[in-house]
């Protein structure tokens, strides 16, 4: 026999409480776990960052700031405001080097501050590193004739040892020999790139500052 009676308005509201009560829970951990994944991606993401902006190698001789120092005058005033270029013309004829990227390399590696110290402990114009400071017979790396002369001394060195090749030297300078004969070239390094890239700039503004003044 069917009842026909009507489904009191207290029915429907007991029923629409139980189902809500039910549903509820289910839309809630299914939000989480949807908004868990959105956020997961941004996590990873945020992790490979911080691992790939470490330096991917560790220069065995020299330091490139990873931070270029602020600078209180343009690089043209300080191009031709050199109070290191008789020391720089006399290391530079001593070991037949062309004073105008001894410049560029002293502006790269310390922006000509004779007491810059590397946070891997480079020092001086040329940023030497103590063990090779050393080897050079330097007494004072912050002394600038010491420092300019070991630098100039093993830069010339480089360009021996990689038949004058410039961008090949400054490769070893900044990166370490070890890691120029590893590759057989430039190390895929974007700061030894980076590097190479401002020594030339530089150099080219030495070249027409010197060119200008005769």
């Amino acid at each position: 026999m069917i009842d026909n009676k009507p489904i009191q308005p207290t029915h429907i509201i007991r029923f629409s409480w139980i189902y809500l009560l039910a549903i509820v829970p289910v839309i809630a951990n299914f939000s989480f776990q949807h908004s868990r994944q959105e956020r997961m991606p941004n996590i990873e993401i945020s992790i490979n960052y911080t691992s790939f902006s470490e330096s991917p190698f560790e220069p065995d001789v020299w330091d490139l700031k990873e931070l270029e120092p602020d600078r209180s005058s343009s690089d043209e005033d300080q191009a031709s405001n050199d109070p290191y270029m008789p020391i720089i013309l006399a290391a530079a004829n001593q070991y037949k080097v062309d004073p105008a990227i001894i410049r560029a390399i002293i502006m790269a590696e310390s922006n000509y501050n004779p007491k810059a110290v590397s946070k891997r402990g480079a020092r001086g114009l040329m940023q030497l590193m103590p063990r090779t400071a050393k080897s050079l017979g330097v007494k004072d790396v912050f002394n600038p004739e010491q420092n300019i002369h070991a630098g100039v001394k093993y830069f010339s060195q480089l360009l021996n040892k990689f038949d004058g090749d410039h961008s090949l030297a400054l490769a070893a300078y900044n990166a370490g020999s070890r890691k120029v004969k590893k590759y057989n070239g430039v190390p895929p390094y974007k700061t030894t790139k980076r590097y190479i890239k401002k020594v030339f700039r530089y150099r080219k503004l030495f070249e027409q500052e010197m060119v200008e003044n005769g």
